[in-house]
């Protein structure tokens, strides 16, 4: 059945998430479809994620601990949990389909260096589309330019708190669809 394919998928879901997926899924039309796109998708992505990695820890020695200690094993388990629908951003779990997707990229290591090994992921282009909700609470972030949102221009929600930034990044500027965004403890100067 639909509810158990859903289950196979997102195992984490509870019974009621599981009918108000399926539901979602019905109402936007052919529901077996759009699940198999959904599960070809996650597919496609685990095996981006874990190519990234493989190619990053297989090498043992500094290359191997620089993806551990400085944030790249960090981004490749947040983008698994993200398309996963296990992110837990502003409160929220956006588990039906037409949520898009969260990704929660907030840290609590200063030298995590996301903006790096965002800039190496393979996969970004394709699965950036579909993030709707993103969280970079205390990651360092350049306030001149930022690759790491550069290519978030169509997020609906950001949260940038205690990122260092003194001024609004252009980036910011270009998400001409955001309904909510959040830059606490920043030290931002409007002009």
């Amino acid at each position: 059945t639909l509810e158990e394919r859903v289950t196979d998928l997102y195992p984490h879901f509870n019974p009621n998430e599981v009918r108000r997926f399926v539901k979602a899924l019905s109402d936007q039309g052919d529901a077996t479809e759009a699940m198999e796109r959904l599960a070809r998708e996650n597919a496609e992505m685990y095996d981006i994620i874990n190519a990234w990695k493989y190619d990053h820890l297989v090498t043992w020695g500094t290359h191997s601990a620089d993806f551990l200690t400085t944030g790249g094993q960090y981004l490749a388990e947040q983008l698994l949990e993200c398309f996963d629908r296990r992110s837990y951003v502003f409160g929220k779990h956006p588990f039906l389909p037409q949520a898009g997707f969260a990704l929660d990229l907030s840290i609590d290591v200063p030298f995590y260096d996301l903006e790096r090994w965002w800039a190496t992921f393979p996969g970004r282009e394709k699965f950036v589309k579909k993030i709707n909700v993103l969280n970079v609470d205390n990651a360092h972030l350049n306030s001149e330019s930022s690759r790491l949102l550069d290519d978030f221009h169509h997020v609906r929600q950001l949260s940038a708190r205690n990122c260092g930034l003194t001024r609004l990044p252009e980036a910011i500027g270009k998400m001409h669809g955001i309904d909510y965004l959040r830059l606490d403890d920043n030290k931002i100067v409007l002009m």
